[in-house]
């Protein structure tokens, strides 16, 4: 069942991952609200989706950062763009340690020109990185015991001194 997509023709990716790279190269075109079709159809399958949310929120950057260069209008007054500052809040509600989502507010407010909370999310991003990772967990305990292996048997030479010794 192979669809195509509108603004393209080609037909629609299938994977996850590939349906992502779709909507993003549709938004570097200029297709932003194609590509934010792609990531809605995303997250309403998975609604807490990390790569998607994150996604949303630099298409909805980008969309707006492109429409008001042209218009002249200020970032403040625009829905989509405060709207991704809800996709990087959701991924921190999701991951509180995400790395990625602090650097993207960072930029989002210093966008904004509201520089100390930018340097806010910068700095906690570098604290982040600095924490050691946590150790990997400890192999589950078996509920059962293993199995005891077969004991092993000497191998038998055939001896040449007596017939009647058994085979």
């Amino acid at each position: 069942m192979s669809t195509e997509h509108v603004v393209t023709g080609q037909p629609a990716a299938d994977s996850r991952s590939e349906r992502r790279a779709e909507a993003w190269g549709l938004a570097i075109q200029g297709y932003y609200d194609a590509a934010l079709e792609i990531l809605e159809d995303l997250l309403k399958e998975i609604p807490l989706d990390v790569i998607s949310l994150r996604l949303k929120g630099n298409v909805l950057e980008l969309k707006e950062m492109h429409r008001l260069e042209c218009s002249g209008r200020k970032l403040t007054s625009s829905p989509d763009y405060l709207a991704a500052r809800v996709c990087y809040e959701m991924i921190l509600t999701v991951d509180p340690e995400n790395v990625r989502a602090r650097i993207d507010l960072g930029d989002h407010y210093r966008n904004l020109d509201a520089n100390e909370k930018a340097l806010e999310y910068y700095s906690e991003a570098m604290i982040a990185l600095q924490r050691p990772s946590p150790a990997p967990s400890p192999a589950p305990t078996p509920t059962t015991p293993p199995a005891t292996p077969p004991a092993i048997r000497p191998s038998r030479r055939p001896t040449t001194t007596r017939d009647d010794s058994p085979p």
